[in-house]
């Protein structure tokens, strides 16, 4: 039984042993009663070659697999030559013993390929010899196969101790010149040489063991088939995108270098740093690729793999076009990267990779693309966001300058409030860029310390809480609440310039929309007359062809009709006013005629429309310039805000009545917002070189009169500080760079001159005042092509503390729109279909979008034109 024992064998007389012959013949009786009597003697089961191996349908030698039963009715001749071969598998089992090495494998022969039993002793008298590798595995297999090796070498000592050895052939391994290479270094030293390489013959030959070709990694930790994909941990990566990763595991061997053409079309895998296998590009399959097995597996399936001819086919004929790229190849990587832009830029749900339309389009397009799902589809969209997002994170870590923000709260169909915030800088080329930065869901209540919690949270998140200069918001009391408590904060951190005086900037777009919003009060009943004079020609068929009847009759040649407004934006008003111009005659002519018509206005309300239009086209002009997200709209603020001024004053003198009262309400709130903002205004224009300080003094006095004194003193005195802070910022970077770039002049300097040149170079450094030096050259001309960041690219070197200055001052946007613009496009991601989305999500889509969108602007520029549109009609409605 398995359990029991083995029974001892029994003792051997001296002089068997001393007079044992040298050899015995296959043929001698002894021999032939002895070999038989295994079974009996040993209280094992003698495993098959497969039993070892761990395979039991292996077959060694082409012999079918017998039990003892059938052993015992083989016929005598058969019986004779399986004893024979035992014998010769004794006698190479003791060469194994006798040369102290660890067999690792054993060639079976056709005798061991039988279950024989033979009793073993309870004591080896071989004890002490070194155990073979066979018998150090805790498997009762292994053990099995442990009792039989020294079974075997037992009866070898007792029949041939006096036989001479016979030198076998080494097999060190599966590969025929490795053989050969073992052979000829066993005859060199004329040792004998087992079946199985030992380490030292190994570590000379500097062959790889077997253990470092097996599919297990290092430390004993099995390499299972997860551990050999593209997603392989440890830092071993066999992505298609690494194809020599560094090795592991303490490992400072460099992978070869990989110059067969095969991996073109395949990707290798390294398991330890070392080349193992190789998958192929087309079908996925798997094939060794290791330093002993060779490629040439991989290479003959590259000739017969049936998705890599059909796609070469593709691709030859793609090569035949001109207008195709010919280097071409097909990457699904690409492809999935290329899907995800497609899906964020046009707002498209994630069910759209599951339309059976778009599969069977992909695939007539290309058969090898493997399509997505729509959670798949959902999760490659966070992480393209969320690689965007680090690259981003690091730049902003990175600036040398500062970054104004565009803020403000946008409510969705699912009664949630998110607030945008859309980030604006100019970069090393003096180039405009904004990009949306958060889209977060802020919690209830919407009050203004939850707001600056969020503001907070997102400067620390992105890295510019050091580097935040404004921040542009509407007029909402929550907001200006909100800066409070967060100028307070960077403040006592000593982190804004000015004390934070030029935080704030309120949105013009929204002021003008107030100004005129009060205006337009007092001319209701004009503009009512209108509105229904138009409902009235559009309401019916027969009324709109009878209107078209009476134009071709008094003879108006105007291809655009009447537009009707929404009564909540002034600017869509605004239009319908001026479009509704041209066709007076033709409404007085359908007033005479139709009796049904009883809204026609009456001359004078007729020239108080002329009057309203002549004022609100000043102010949709103004709100169009200043609603600009892609040039700087900081220096224009004041020069369209005193535009509209002017236009004030000369409607203030107007003979009607009406027109005046109007007037002085939008003169009262002009006011208002003129007194809050003037500052943050004017620090503009100074740095615009074709007004500077003269031109901001020159309007002051025009506007406050004999009281502009302490308002202009008010400007002079925050350039200075402005000045002097950004002065000491320039040193300090001067002097960083300095030292690193000139430390070896430094110290190569004599000590005694060294200080007084440091101390020469900052007092000239203190005493130029480049401020001073601009205010007093001449102006730059006032062209209609004048790009003033070209400008300042240019005198930057001339000026570089005041180009630092420009850049953060003229990077301030002057309204909103940057931020509202995102909720066109919010309101297309959220919608009655679309309303479950998790405010991550949202978040996701919104930000990497505007990314896009951004980074292709031939392709997205009308779209942002016509976003900028929409979000002026929202700035100018009462909404």
């Amino acid at each position: 039984m398995a359990g029991e024992s083995p029974p001892p064998l029994p003792p051997i007389p001296p002089s068997a042993q001393s007079a044992a012959p040298p050899s015995l013949p296959s043929t001698s009786p002894t021999m032939a009663k002895l070999t038989p009597s295994l079974e009996q003697q040993i209280g094992v089961e003698v495993p098959t070659a497969g039993d070892v191996l761990g395979d039991p349908q292996l077959q060694v030698g082409g012999e079918p697999k017998m039990s003892s039963e059938n052993h015992g009715k083989l016929p005598k001749k058969i019986r004779k030559k399986k004893s024979i071969d035992a014998c010769g598998e004794l006698q190479r089992a003791s060469d194994v013993r006798d040369s102290n090495e660890v067999p690792t494998s054993l060639p079976l022969s056709k005798k061991s390929a039988k279950k024989v039993t033979i009793k073993n002793s309870d004591k080896s008298p071989t004890a002490g010899i070194k155990r073979p590798l066979s018998e150090a595995s805790g498997s009762s297999r292994a053990k099995k196969a442990a009792k039989l090796i020294n079974a075997k070498v037992e009866m070898t000592q007792l029949q041939n101790k006096s036989k001479p050895v016979k030198k076998v052939a080494p097999i060190v391994s599966r590969s025929p010149m490795i053989n050969r290479m073992a052979r000829q270094r066993a005859q060199s030293h004329g040792s004998p040489i087992s079946h199985a390489m030992s380490p030292t013959v190994a570590a000379t030959l500097k062959l790889p063991s077997l253990h470092d070709l097996s599919p297990t990694a290092t430390n004993g930790t099995a390499a299972f088939m997860h551990d050999l994909s593209p997603t392989a941990t440890n830092g071993t990566p066999a992505s298609m995108h690494d194809p020599s990763p560094t090795p592991t595991n303490g490992s400072k061997r460099r992978p070869r270098k990989l110059t067969s053409k095969i991996w073109k079309d395949a990707e290798p895998i390294y398991v330890g740093g070392l080349l193992m296998q190789g998958r192929c590009k087309y079908c996925d399959n798997v094939f060794p690729a290791s330093k002993v097995s060779g490629t040439s597996q991989l290479g003959r399936h590259l000739k017969v793999c049936e998705v890599k001819d059909s796609m070469d086919g593709v691709i030859k004929q793609i090569k035949t076009s001109d207008e195709i790229d010919p280097d071409w190849k097909f990457d699904q990587e690409a492809a999935r990267i290329e899907l995800v832009n497609l899906v964020v830029l046009h707002v498209l749900p994630f069910t759209f990779v599951e339309y059976a339309g778009f599969r069977k389009f992909c695939a007539s397009l290309n058969p090898w693309f493997k399509s997505v799902n729509r959670v798949t589809i959902q999760n490659d969209c966070m992480e393209a966001y969320r690689l965007c997002r680090d690259q981003y994170e690091t730049s902003f870590k990175n600036f040398k300058h500062r970054v104004s923000l565009t803020g403000d709260m946008w409510t969705s169909n699912q009664k949630l409030g998110y607030l945008c915030i859309t980030c604006h800088w100019i970069d090393d080329k003096w180039r405009v860029r904004h990009r949306i930065i958060r889209f977060c869901l802020v919690e209830t209540p919407h009050d203004a310390w939850n707001m600056f919690d969020v503001v907070q949270n997102s400067l620390r998140d992105w890295n510019i809480e050091n580097k935040l200069f404004s921040f542009t918001l509407d007029n909402a009391e929550v907001n200006t609440k909100m800066v409070g408590h967060l100028r307070k904060n960077l403040v006592d951190q000593c982190l804004l310039h000015h004390k934070g005086k030029l935080l704030h900037v309120r949105c013009a777009a929204h002021v003008l929309n107030l100004i005129v919003q009060d205006g337009l009060k007092t001319m209701n009943c004009v503009v009512d007359n209108i509105r229904e004079s138009v409902k009235f020609i559009r309401s019916s068929q027969s009324r709109q062809e009878l209107f078209d009847k009476m134009v071709v009759k008094v003879g108006i040649k105007c291809k655009h009709h009447p537009s009707l407004d929404v009564s909540t934006r002034w600017n869509s008003t605004f239009l319908m006013l001026q479009s509704t111009l041209p066709f007076r005659k033709v409404f007085e002519t359908l007033h005479e005629e139709d009796p049904n018509y009883s809204f026609g206005p009456s001359n004078e309300e007729w020239k108080m429309v002329h009057d309203i239009c002549e004022l609100l086209k000043v102010f949709c002009h103004a709100t169009n310039i200043i609603s600009g997200s892609d040039y700087p709209t900081s220096n224009l603020y004041f020069l369209e805000i005193w535009s509209v001024k002017v236009v004030l004053d000369e409607q203030a003198k107007s003979e009607n009545g009406t027109v005046r009262i109007m007037v002085k309400e939008m003169k009262t709130k002009f006011h208002k917002y003129f007194m809050e903002s003037y500052l943050s205004n004017c620090i503009p224009v100074v740095l615009d070189p074709r007004f500077k300080m003269e031109h901001v003094e020159f309007r002051l006095k025009q506007y406050f009169g004999v009281n502009a004194g302490k308002h202009i003193q008010e400007v002079k005195i925050a350039m200075e500080v402005l000045f002097t802070e950004y002065t000491a910022e320039f040193e300090e970077n001067m002097e960083i760079l300095s030292q690193e770039g000139s430390g070896e002049e430094v110290a190569l300097a004599d000590s005694s001159l060294s200080d007084w040149q440091a101390h020469i170079k900052l007092k000239v450094a203190r005493c130029r005042n480049e401020l001073q030096q601009y205010i007093e050259e001449g102006f730059h001309p006032c062209t209609p092509d004048f790009n003033i960041l070209k400008w300042w690219d240019v005198n930057s070197e001339r000026y570089p503390i005041l180009g630092n200055m420009a850049r953060d001052v003229l990077a301030v946007p002057a309204s909103t729109v940057a931020s509202e613009s995102a909720f066109s496009a919010c309101g297309r991601v959220i919608t009655d279909h679309r309303s479950s989305l998790a405010p991550e999500t949202v978040e996701a889509l919104m930000c990497y979008g505007d990314w896009i969108r951004s980074c292709k602007p031939t392709n997205a520029g009308q779209e942002n034109r016509c976003e900028e549109q929409s979000v002026v009609d929202h700035l100018v409605s009462g909404t």
